[in-house]
């Protein structure tokens, strides 16, 4: 049973049964798995799942997952509260890797609220809330609130069996390991009806406050142990997701006979809004500029917000080319420089935060960007050869699908759309192809057991400043063994500058380059710097870098040019595990004007594990 959130004994099972529990799991006991899956799941960001919390002891081993129901509450199961204290438990948020806390938000515990008439988890009422000496900060997009599954939810079959559910934690693989993986795993699992769970599990087994999902007759995707008190989310009908169910108990992990059961949150939800203080979100609205405001240069963006039951902590606000300000002193406002952005119409948006962590709805303006930079676009392009079957475990052997292009132009964008079905999605790598032969990952193992990959209208910039015409190819791989699929379809349209065509232009070759042999810093940022005397056209401009590093998906990094950031490659831009890291030839794409003057590059590791690696050399060119 899944039951089992210390690892200090054995499981057999012949009946439905618990296990007594033990000590909890020392740090030293854990093997941090680099490449693990949850049973049936995968790798995935705390930004994905930014309510999931790991609980801990004083000791800081993980022992149970909960969500943040509200900045100063977390939903956790009843069993994990079983011996413990407020004083000996932590709360840690925002984090990746379960090792990683200095780079998270870690909370005391004031209160224990245990559900009434909480016995066992078999006999149900398996939820517990805990009150935090201190709310989480909401501010951060890796920690966050969920609203939780009310009965009008379940009356409008939000949690109805069928629907498709994802389970998050740091709990074991299978049954018989007793090793967490240190990166979050997720998994999709469809839920089950109590009906076909008490056939499972056998009379009285399954009470009406528990909710049952799993892949019956086949298996392979659960929660474990050490994934109790965890939550398992659901579709909400406004969009985003809301919280269904408790990892509370079942027979092993991933049987086929053998749902997972959790605690049905909506059964809790009279008791949970009884405690959670009803803390009023604030409001925003821009002030300037006005709606449909012609803008250039440096713009300034204000607005006002309020709170009736507290302050207004932060107003954040986001513009369209990835620039984020968060301001704290009202009157409320952030700079943006517009100078690098194509003209015509872009949404802006605002969003505040009050003293206790609450946000507001997102504010939206639409300003027109007027700077004399223009973008053409032609397409879309449709592929003409698919549907193509993608054979199962074909590592080094894609299946390829062309478009050919027979318009000229320097590409200042590309949006891709494609379909594919298959029945493992996280098996997939996708990558799309210019004719130049610059390469770019659409698709790398994402998406853990999800069924098919629907994706419209994706952005891609690593191809700016190269010609448009010729044949742009995708490359579908399966990297995994006992899944099928296709190659539906795919698409794409062009941005292009508005003139006659050509490849971009040189102003002669230039390269700058950079061997720093820098060291990485531990959760921190290096930096190195260079100088550009010749001149390129900003479609020219490209970044090259190579480095080792001991997890290369915690590092990120940005490029800019004389002080102004012009470039940001995100988490997961390179490969998870130890090893080389590094690209080339990559359009920088938020630059506009000559290359003259100094560039800048940093790199960022997000992390407190300890981790080295160097940046060995670096180069901007044309």
């Amino acid at each position: 049973m899944k039951i089992l959130q210390r690892t200090s004994c054995a499981l057999a099972f012949s009946t439905v049964a618990a296990c007594s529990p033990g000590g909890p799991l020392g740090d030293e006991e854990v093997a941090a798995v680099a490449e693990s899956k949850i049973v049936g799941g995968a790798d995935t960001t705390i930004e994905a799942y930014p309510w999931q919390v790991s609980l801990r002891t004083t000791s800081s081993s993980h022992f149970c997952g909960g969500s943040i129901i509200a900045p100063d509450w977390v939903l956790t199961a009843a069993h994990c509260m079983q011996g413990e204290t407020a004083s000996s438990l932590r709360v840690v948020a925002g984090v990746t890797r379960r090792s990683s806390t200095a780079s998270g938000q870690t909370r005391q515990v004031s209160e224990i609220v245990i559900y009434p008439g909480f016995v066992t988890p078999t006999s149900g009422h398996d939820a517990a809330l805990l009150h935090l000496s201190q709310p989480f900060d909401l501010s951060s997009p890796a920690v966050s609130t969920i609203p939780i599954a009310t009965p009008a939810d379940a009356a409008a079959g939000l949690i109805d069996a069928g629907v498709n559910a994802i389970v998050t934690g740091w709990g074991t693989l299978r049954s018989s390991d007793f090793s967490l993986p240190d990166v979050l795993q997720a998994v999709t699992v469809p839920i089950v009806s109590n009906a076909a769970a008490a056939q499972a599990y056998g009379s009285g087994q399954v009470t009406s406050d528990q909710l049952a999902a799993g892949v019956l007759g086949t298996g392979g995707k659960d929660s474990c142990q050490g994934d109790s008190g965890g939550p398992l989310t659901v579709p909400a009908s406004g969009g985003g997701r809301i919280l269904a169910g408790i990892v509370s108990w079942g027979n092993g992990c991933g049987q086929a006979s053998y749902p997972g059961m959790y605690g049905r949150v909506s059964s809790f939800s009279t008791w949970i809004q009884g405690y959670v203080t009803s803390n009023q979100a604030p409001t925003v609205a821009f002030s300037t500029p006005a709606e449909g405001a012609v803008v250039s240069g440096r713009a300034t963006f204000s607005a006002r917000a309020g709170d009736t039951d507290g302050s207004v902590a932060s107003v954040r606000f986001t513009f369209p080319d990835g620039t984020i300000v968060n301001d704290s002193n009202a009157p409320f406002s952030a700079a943006w420089d517009t100078t690098k952005v194509a003209d015509g119409q872009v949404v802006v948006r605002a969003q505040a935060f009050d003293d206790l962590g609450a946000a507001s709805l997102v504010a939206e303006r639409t300003v027109t960007i007027s700077n004399g930079i223009q973008v053409c676009g032609f397409g879309p392009f449709e592929s003409s050869d698919t549907p193509l079957r993608i054979p199962d475990y074909q590592q080094g052997a894609p299946i390829s699908s062309s478009i050919n292009v027979q318009d000229g132009g320097a590409v200042a964008g590309v949006h891709l759309s494609l379909s594919i079905t298959h029945t493992y999605i996280g098996d997939l790598h996708v990558t799309l192809y210019s004719p130049r032969g610059t390469a770019f990952s659409v698709w790398d193992g994402d998406g853990g057991s999800a069924d098919d990959l629907d994706l419209t209208d994706v952005a891609i910039s690593a191809f700016n400043g190269e010609a448009a015409r010729g044949a742009w190819t995708l490359k579908v791989e399966d990297l995994a063994s006992q899944d099928i699929g296709s190659l539906v379809s795919w698409s794409m349209s062009i941005d292009s500058g508005c003139d006659d065509g050509g490849s971009g232009g040189e102003d002669g070759a230039w390269r700058t380059s950079s061997h720093p042999n820098l060291p990485t810093r531990d959760n921190g940022t290096v930096c190195d710097s260079l100088t550009v005397s010749g001149s390129g056209r900003a479609s020219d401009v490209r970044l090259d870098l190579s480095g080792t590093h001991d997890w290369r998906s915690i590092l990120r990094g940005t490029l800019a040019h004389n002080g102004i950031v012009v470039e940001a490659f995100p988490l997961l831009t390179f490969s998870r595990g130890a090893g080389a890291f590094g690209f080339a030839d990559r359009a920088i794409s938020g630059f506009s004007g000559a290359a003259a003057g100094v560039w800048t590059l940093c790199i960022v590791d997000t992390d407190a594990y300890s981790d080295t690696g160097v940046l060995n050399a670096w180069a901007v060119h044309n």
